[in-house]
């Protein structure tokens, strides 16, 4: 694996645009397609907060954090609306 290769996701702080969500099925989330990678993170419902869930939409541009989840991969974290 290239370092410097733009095809692979790294932790930090990223943009992308919503490809899915939905807070009340399972996995409670969504994906959001991360535009330096091109690949899809997911997001669980409580990396966007108690104030407003139905605020994220798919098509929605956003800003967020790229995370380790744990498991071998990565998740979206403080998920924020770009306006």
């Amino acid at each position: 694996m290239n370092a410097n290769d733009p095809t692979v996701i790294r932790p930090g702080a990223a943009r992308g645009i919503v490809k899915s969500y939905d807070s009340k099925r399972s996995p409670f989330g969504g994906y959001i397609t991360d535009e330096r990678s091109g690949k899809d993170v997911f997001v669980h419902k409580s990396a966007v907060g108690t104030s407003n869930p139905g605020a994220v939409q798919p098509g929605q541009k956003v800003e967020f954090d790229i995370v380790e989840d744990g498991f071998g991969g990565f998740r979206a974290q403080n998920l924020r609306a770009i306006t």
